[in-house]
C-alpha cells in the first residue's frame, strides 16, 4: 500500500489535491503510525480521541482512498439547509 507524503497543508494522491485540517493531519500521521506498527488501534483511540470503531472505520479509509480518507464525507458538498434568495 502506498501511502500519500503530506506536504504541509495540502496532501497529493490518485485522488487529486486536498488541503487538511489539524486535526486531520494528526490523525493522518496517528493511522500511519498503525501501519506501521508503531502504535496499536486502542493507543490511537487515545491519541485522537475517537472510539475504537471510528477508529478502525478511519483506518478502512486510508486503506481505500489513501490520505483522503481522513477527511470527512461531508466537505465540498452543499448544505442541506439553505436561505432562499428573495
Amino acid at each position: 500500500m502506498i501511502m500519500s507524503a503530506v506536504n504541509g497543508n495540502v496532501i497529493m494522491s490518485g485522488y487529486g489535491m486536498t488541503t487538511l485540517t489539524m486535526k486531520e493531519e494528526k490523525r493522518l500521521e496517528v493511522v500511519q503510525r498503525v501501519f506501521r506498527g508503531q502504535l496499536t488501534v486502542v493507543e490511537a483511540v487515545m491519541v485522537v480521541g475517537v472510539s475504537e470503531r471510528q477508529c478502525y472505520r478511519i483506518k478502512a479509509r486510508v486503506t481505500k482512498m489513501e490520505a483522503k480518507g481522513v477527511v470527512h464525507g461531508n466537505r465540498g458538498g452543499r448544505a442541506n439547509v439553505t436561505s432562499r434568495r428573495r
